[in-house]
């Protein structure tokens, strides 16, 4: 199998270690920030009455510090050895070396989910409290906001800042193996991810729709088909943008490194003044708000509670499974830039 080897720029003053993660902080509190108030303005006007219950503020805080979790690990941790490769930031030399092999699939995994498990079980203590506070009453938009950034959002960042701390040291680490880009992009990144945010999406779907009456017409304010499915932009495009953008980075980072061989060079290797573009994002985007569109085809005009959530959590495993499958074969074969 054929690698490609190509050779990292290098800064003429390159962050050190400390300056690297005292600026990725920074953006790390103003990325929750803003994520944090969109989660919680789309949660309120998607919600009956534009409320939510105690219950749905447990599980939205929950679901976001795991869900924020999984993916901020594994994308800092890229990033971070992606920085370390190009040269833009260099390993404080008392820090400790890298161990184990942090992209290996196994070690990947494992460390992820305990991690989002215990983002999970932090947020979930704190927002248990917050719901016996509200002793049954409901909770509007500045409420769900603090919750999120108080009990979701500090965790969710020190674990990001951890991730940076040891891509940074993996820059350098030997790969423990090498499998096709293939393989690595389709069944150990996109399978995984796409399960998990299948999951989550479903989840989410439960905690907004749960206080709609369902199964009868005539229901004042009962649960429909375009209710359920009204937010497909704000769901397509975010997922779309977030996975295909972040995974081009990845694939750079491990052809570069030697974690993954070409599956077919003569055909997989671009020019370097030609690479492969972004089109496929507006493609992905389009090609899932029709699914979106097929999907409220289908679903009856008044569906049920269970239903609404397998639809919501396919569709956007579906987006994510393509999203990151084609964004890491894409970065892998442009490579690094020069």
């Amino acid at each position: 199998m054929t690698t490609a080897t190509i050779e990292p720029r290098t800064q003429d003053k390159p962050l050190t270690e400390q300056q690297f993660l005292r600026s990725g902080l920074v953006s790390a509190v103003v990325l929750q920030v803003v994520l944090f108030l969109i989660f919680a303005g789309l949660a309120t006007s998607r919600a009956a009455g534009h409320v939510l219950s105690a219950t749905a503020v447990f599980g939205i805080v929950t679901v976001a510090a795991a869900g924020s979790t999984i993916v901020g690990w594994i994308s800092n941790l890229y990033s971070a050895s992606y920085a370390g490769l190009m040269g833009t930031v260099t390993l404080d030399p008392d820090a400790p070396v890298a161990g184990n092999d942090p992209f290996a699939f196994g070690t990947l995994w494992r460390t992820t989910l305990a991690w989002a498990l215990g983002a999970a079980a932090w947020a979930a203590a704190g927002a248990g409290l917050i719901a016996v506070a509200l002793n049954g009453r409901v909770a509007r938009f500045p409420v769900i906001f603090v919750s999120l950034v108080a009990m979701a959002g500090v965790n969710v960042i020190a674990i990001g800042n951890a991730a940076r701390r040891r891509g940074v040291a993996a820059a350098t680490t030997a790969p423990s193996r090498v499998v096709s880009v293939r393989r690595r992009a389709w069944r150990e990144l996109a399978v995984p991810l796409a399960l998990s945010q299948g999951l989550l999406n479903g989840s989410v779907a439960w905690l907004l729709f749960h206080s709609y009456p369902t199964g009868d017409a005539a229901i004042p304010g009962v649960l429909t088909d375009s209710t359920a499915l009204a937010d497909a932009l704000l769901v397509v495009v975010p997922l779309t943008v977030l996975f295909a953008g972040i995974t081009r980075y990845w694939g750079a980072f491990e052809i570069a490194t030697g974690r993954v061989s070409l599956d077919d060079p003569d055909t997989q290797t671009v020019a370097r003044r030609s690479p492969i573009g972004v089109q496929f994002m507006v493609y992905a985007c389009i090609l899932g708000l029709v699914a979106f569109k097929i999907a409220g085809l289908l679903l009856p005009a008044t569906p049920s509670l269970a239903a609404v959530m397998i639809t919501r959590g396919v569709l956007a495993a579906v987006l994510v499974f393509v999203s990151v499958g084609v964004g890491f074969v894409r970065g892998a074969c442009n490579g690094l830039p020069e």
